[in-house]
């Protein structure tokens, strides 16, 4: 079991509704929605994703993404 969980700005289209939306989702959250794009269930599609932050799952801390 993992004791770091990444998490990810992601933007999304529903494309049932037309509209562009922007989410906080962890790692599986994202690979969830891929694999569901991947089984044929298009409605909602990943535009693009950009590193937030990773949590420990054992003390709680969060590590922000370093960019120089």
């Amino acid at each position: 079991m993992p004791t770091e969980i990444k998490y990810y700005m992601v933007r999304m289209v529903d494309l049932a509704a037309e509209k562009f939306f922007e989410k906080e989702m962890s790692q599986f959250e994202v690979e969830s929605i891929e694999l569901k794009n991947k089984m044929g269930n298009n409605r909602i599609q990943i535009i693009n994703k950009s590193y937030s932050y990773t949590k420990n799952l054992v003390t709680g801390r969060k590590y922000a993404a370093i960019t120089f």
